[in-house]
């Protein structure tokens, strides 16, 4: 079963999340940050901080490699 941290405009697939932190640098609202939560095989996944100021630019999601985040409008 997947694992989704969802929340309305970032959706974060925690289980393909290695927590390289690519899209917390590339993020131009500087609005993601790691959870300090880990997934099953160890890694400490991203979350969104700060919904109002997201504003679904997708550019965190074009740069993730693992296609771990999904952003919605």
């Amino acid at each position: 079963m997947e694992v989704l941290i969802e929340e309305s405009k970032v959706q974060v697939q925690v289980s393909r999340c290695k927590g390289c932190g690519i899209c917390i640098n590339v993020c131009p609202e500087q609005v993601l940050q790691f959870s300090g939560d880990y997934n099953a095989k160890g890694y400490e996944y991203v979350r969104l901080t700060d919904e109002a100021a997201c504003k679904s630019c997708t550019i965190c999601a074009l740069m993730c490699p693992e296609i771990a985040l999904h952003i919605y409008r």
